[in-house]
């Protein structure tokens, strides 16, 4: 398992399901509401760790649409993060 693969499993596997209880501990009425979407909270706050887990990458959220299969536009956004390359030093 490289480096990106190691980080990507623990911001999966760790960091996310560890922001969503976080969240809901915080305000259970408002997380309920939200049906549990904390897709933006997770990108932005992912990102920061990720930039301090491994500086030596660059680290960029992306907003999008889920587009279906039959090409309409899913009414949900969602955040990615994209390790952009390795910073030169």
């Amino acid at each position: 398992m490289n480096e990106i693969e190691l980080l990507e499993m623990q911001m999966r596997d760790i960091f996310k399901p560890s922001l969503a209880h976080v969240l809901f501990l915080a305000n259970p009425t408002e997380y309920e509401k939200w049906q549990g979407n904390h897709c933006r909270q997770s990108a932005m706050i992912g990102a920061y760790v990720l930039s301090r887990l491994a500086p030596q990458y660059k680290w960029r959220v992306f907003d999008g649409l889920l587009v279906c299969s039959n090409g309409e536009i899913d009414e949900e956004h969602y955040f990615d993060i994209k390790e952009d390359g390795v910073v030169a030093e």
